[in-house]
């Protein structure tokens, strides 16, 4: 018992000593804190449904990673597979990618859709993401570590994140 309280104060302690910065994109129509200043990048991806621009800000601490991306899909597609459908999609791309231990739920964040995903990449990355569709715009909020995540930091980063309007 003295061990896990021991280990939850340290955990306490590191997360204190970050330092966590609210973010804000107009553009992206989001805020998120994130444990020090994003770096923030734009890439293509190819996709069955066209070129996609993903934006994404990123805090790299080395042994841990924060990131929130959005990409816009065409709206059409959206409406044609429903959120249902795009989640299970993603999915299999995590899977299919060479994930192992996938968990997953559905969530909502206000009235918008959402997946929770859970697992290991490369047997040596722990990964756990947040995806909410918000009309045709996906959010991907995510954390990545090498070691298993302090449970107290990853709920701080997921429960910061708000859609604006």
């Amino acid at each position: 018992m003295r061990i896990l309280l021991l280990l939850v104060l340290l955990g306490a302690l590191a997360a204190a000593q970050e330092n966590w910065r609210t973010v804000r994109s107009s553009a992206g129509r989001f805020e998120v804190s994130l444990p020090g200043p994003a770096r923030t990048s734009q890439e293509s991806l190819d996709t069955s449904a066209g070129t996609l621009k993903q934006q994404q800000f990123l805090v790299n601490l080395g042994q841990r990673a924060f990131m929130v991306t959005y990409v816009d899909y065409p709206e059409a597609n959206v409406r044609e597979l429903g959120p249902g459908k795009v989640f299970e999609n993603i999915r299999e791309g995590v899977r299919d990618d060479g994930a192992t231990d996938l968990c997953h739920a559905g969530l909502k964040l206000g009235p918008h859709q959402g997946c929770a995903l859970s697992y290991r990449k490369e047997g040596r990355f722990w990964v756990k993401s947040r995806l909410y569709l918000v009309g045709s715009r996906l959010y991907q909020i995510t954390v990545t570590g090498q070691k298993p995540l302090d449970p107290a930091t990853v709920r701080r980063f997921f429960e910061s994140f708000k859609i604006l309007p």
